[in-house]
């Protein structure tokens, strides 16, 4: 009766264990997810008061064969006003890590875009960022 306890007891805490480990590791989210964050962190950097963002209708649009995801993010936060603005933006994120860093061309990352611009700006970060090319 004290081993079938014990056992229970030990396969209990192994499956504690694993689910703990897999919840904070880094690759227990989709690259899609990761992607997502590191455009919120592009956009964050170029806000007035990043604590105010509301992030919504955040998507992959493309990915290439060189580690390179094309985000779609809509973002709304304080202005230099305090008024809010609500911005749409497409966002080329680059070498993603395990350990959470990533890269991006500081100058042709981002764009906003209205839906009527959204296939130019799609086309322009592409060639900026040398799409599908190495």
């Amino acid at each position: 009766m004290n081993t079938i306890r014990i056992r229970n007891i030990v396969f209990v805490v192994t499956v504690a264990v694993l689910v703990i480990y897999f919840l904070n590791s880094a690759s227990f989210f989709s690259n899609d997810e990761k992607a997502i964050t590191c455009a919120k962190t592009i956009i964050s950097e170029d806000l007035k008061a990043p604590s105010t963002a509301i992030w919504s209708n955040a998507s992959v649009l493309d990915k290439d064969r060189y580690g390179r995801y094309l985000v779609d993010i809509t973002c709304e936060a304080q202005n230099s006003f305090g008024g809010y603005v609500k911005e749409r933006y497409l966002v080329v994120v680059s070498d993603m890590k395990s350990d959470g860093t990533f890269r991006y061309n500081k100058l042709f990352s981002k764009t906003t875009y209205s839906e009527y611009t959204k296939s130019e700006a799609i086309e322009y970060l592409k060639q900026s960022n040398n799409w599908d090319q190495k």
